[in-house]
């Protein structure tokens, strides 16, 4: 299934896949749904980040950010457009750390993750590196 190609550069009209994003181990079923992205760019030139975590004993000492600081700095030395992300509706504090380093929210998606067995709200956040 072909997304309608949007002429605004601005948004993207882009098919989401589950399969196409994340491990197959991971997902239990394919999710195919509609995303407008803040810029229009071929899956090789945008970085999918996921599964993000710290242990909780290790938490409040900064290696989120690490992580997140060393995502964006390797992105952008490897020439990508973008880094796209999914972070599960209500795990607010995640979502304002990524909104710090400029990262803005595109859509919500359900997402089946093989870990909790249903379908789950997962909002999807980009950041654009120009």
């Amino acid at each position: 299934m072909d997304a309608p190609k949007s002429k605004d550069n601005a948004v993207c009209d882009y098919i989401v896949s589950s399969a196409e994003y994340h491990s197959p181990r991971l997902i239990s079923r394919l999710i195919v749904q509609v995303v407008h992205w803040q810029i229009n760019a071929a899956k090789n030139e945008v970085v999918i980040m996921h599964a993000l975590r710290v242990l909780p004993d290790y938490g409040g000492r900064g290696y989120s950010k690490q992580l997140v600081e060393h995502a964006i700095q390797t992105a952008r030395s490897r020439g990508w457009k973008a880094i796209r992300l999914d972070c599960l509706k209500g795990n607010d504090i995640p979502v304002k750390m990524y909104q710090s380093y400029g990262f803005k929210y595109v859509d919500t998606v359900d997402i089946t993750y093989v870990d909790i067995g249903i379908p789950m709200p997962f909002h999807l956040y980009e950041l654009v590196l120009g």
